[in-house]
């Protein structure tokens, strides 16, 4: 499985926030919230939404299983407001709700806040603590993949379209989103890189595709150097297709910033948070860019949410 350790923007953000050290210093006494000071938020809830998730919500932060977090000392990046650690057989999610606006205690110590936000984000602790309880189930799922894959791709190739116009020749446009599509089934998903795996991948491209052509193209290269990291894969892309030519890391991680909000960046490295995303995206929280997220991933988003919610 992959993790935060594993990601390449780890050591470009740690630089700043040290996050590995903040994470494995942090303590419940350090600002987890009891649940009876954010009670009315469940009640409340348990009331107004009824998404998928909604029960699972309310029943893993009653339990302890997922603790959310206010604490103005706490020094992590937006886009991390999720970890977990584990406690003994069980594991344990924490969800920092200290750097959303409007959200602070009131003048009697209750949690006070958009609700809207406030599940959003417990929602996205119960997404991360039930990824890892059910990772082998989720990975081995193919049309849940499947659906992860297109959404992945979708935003990747977005992004290199907004740098560099791909979609002008289509069949630049399908082999890399073919490449993409490689990449998040192999880097992040951990699938072997085989035959399976390349007509899984296949699945993004147009119907009018030539596979052979694609298929063709890829094997010319060493896929175990391509797929290993983020930044074996830029570099490849930039070197080696001539429409992103001399694209950098720096050149994708700002326009992905500008195109979906500085919120979404782990969803780059981490499958866990891509259904983040999406689950922000269904909740319709202000947490990312909602509207331009949801006109991309149409299709996909609540796909990806309502198989998850059935899996895990």
């Amino acid at each position: 499985m992959k993790t935060l350790k594993d990601c390449e923007i780890t050591d470009i953000i740690d630089t700043k926030y040290d996050v590995v050290k903040t994470l494995s210093l942090f303590k419940d006494s350090d600002g987890v919230i009891p649940n009876s000071k954010l009670q009315h938020y469940l009640d409340a809830i348990n009331r107004k939404f009824k998404y998928a998730l909604t029960d699972k919500v309310v029943s893993n932060v009653e339990k302890g299983i997922v603790r959310a977090v206010y604490s103005p000392e706490l020094n992590l990046p937006k886009f991390l407001p999720v970890w977990s650690k584990k406690n003994g057989s069980d594991i344990i999610t924490y969800v920092n709700l200290t750097p959303y606006r409007g959200i602070r205690f009131d003048t009697k110590g209750f949690l006070d806040g958009d609700i809207r936000t406030i599940y959003s984000m417990l929602q996205a602790g119960t997404i991360v603590n039930s990824y890892y309880n059910n990772y082998k189930r989720l990975i081995g799922n193919i049309g849940f993949l499947r659906y992860c894959m297109t959404a992945y791709t979708k935003l990747f190739i977005k992004v290199l379209d907004r740098l560099y116009g791909i979609k002008l020749n289509n069949l630049k446009a399908n082999t890399l989103a073919f490449l993409v599509a490689k990449f998040f089934l192999i880097n992040i998903c951990g699938k072997e890189d085989n035959e399976a795996t390349g007509n899984i991948a296949f699945n993004v491209c147009e119907k009018a595709t030539n596979v052979k052509l694609i298929k063709g193209f890829d094997k010319t290269y060493k896929s175990e150097v391509i797929y290993k990291s983020l930044g074996n894969f830029i570099d490849f892309l930039s070197t080696h297709e001539d429409m992103v030519r001399k694209l950098s890391m720096r050149e994708f991680y700002q326009s992905w910033i500008v195109m979906y909000d500085f919120s979404t960046l782990l969803s780059i490295e981490l499958l866990e948070h891509l259904i983040i995303l999406v689950g922000h995206v269904n909740v319709g929280s202000n947490i990312n860019k909602v509207t331009v997220l949801d006109n991309l991933l149409k299709t996909e988003s609540l796909k990806i949410y309502n198989e998850f919610s059935s899996l895990v």
